[in-house]
């Protein structure tokens, strides 16, 4: 079987330039986590703090849902 370089070249040049971008989107989503993490955590905290259970109850409906 003949192998032909050029298309073995072009394959591993791909399969890099894809690594690198899987790369940076893991690194975009555990930013994006940790950002709903502290936006949650800040709501929570804020929320504890608040002495009317109406304004409390709201503050806690603020919280960042699985999906959002």
């Amino acid at each position: 079987m003949k192998v032909r370089w050029s298309s073995t070249y072009v394959m591993l040049y791909h399969a890099e330039s894809w690594k690198q971008v899987c790369g940076l989107l893991l690194y975009q989503a555990i930013v994006l986590l940790t950002i709903a993490q502290a936006v949650n955590e800040f709501i929570i905290k804020v929320g504890l703090k608040e002495s009317n259970s109406e304004k409390r109850s709201r503050f806690t409906d603020l919280a960042l849902s699985e999906e959002e």
